[in-house]
């Protein structure tokens, strides 16, 4: 996609996603809380925290789903300067997927630097480097990931654990972020672990 087309459409306003994120509150939170009270009255606390619960990791979802394109395309032009004055020579944009704190995936748009110069070092995915995203993965993920997968003696008992707590991954995706943050650690020593 055309940096000029991107920077363009970024004129959406931000009433856009907050018209959208009042309506689910409205709807999702508020248009709730007569049938979660009638629950607490008949005594199903369980019940009433599961559904509270739930809630909140879909306006989770829903808020990082709604804002997070919208912030992606306000920064491009600035993260475009910034890999051109890095020796990028070839900057275009491009969708790229993240998975955020509850393994949901959001798309954004992202420079990417297509042709490096001489001297570029660093990845690519010049927001990946902005919003200091690892293999697609946002460092709240990272973090629940490996404090679950530290606690656990295995990866299936971290991606357990991390579904009981609301997190959805695959059990690939918590050995493979487990595995990649491990490496990391490993290569800086001294560094402070989560």
């Amino acid at each position: 996609m055309s940096i000029f087309r991107v920077l363009k459409s970024k004129k959406m306003s931000h009433l856009t996603a907050l018209s959208k994120i009042q309506k689910f509150i409205e709807e999702n939170v508020i248009g709730q809380l007569k049938a979660w009270a009638q629950l607490l009255r008949e005594g199903q606390l369980y019940a009433f925290e599961t559904e509270a619960l739930g809630c909140i990791h879909g306006l989770y979802d829903f808020i990082n789903e709604q804002l997070l394109p919208e912030a992606a395309l306000q920064i491009v032009g600035q993260l475009v300067a910034q890999g051109r004055a890095a020796v990028g020579r070839k900057i275009e944009v491009r969708p790229f997927k993240l998975r955020i704190a509850t393994g949901q995936q959001v798309e954004v748009q992202s420079p990417y630097v297509k042709h490096p110069g001489k001297g570029w070092n660093g990845p690519r995915q010049l927001l990946a480097v902005h919003w200091n995203i690892i293999d697609g993965a946002s460092p709240a993920l990272y973090d629940r990931v490996g404090y679950c997968a530290a606690l656990g003696p295995s990866y299936e008992m971290a991606h357990q654990t991390l579904g009981k707590f609301g997190v959805q991954l695959c059990l690939s995706s918590v050995r493979d972020i487990t595995n990649r943050r491990s490496a990391e650690l490993t290569s800086k020593p001294g560094e402070p672990l989560l």
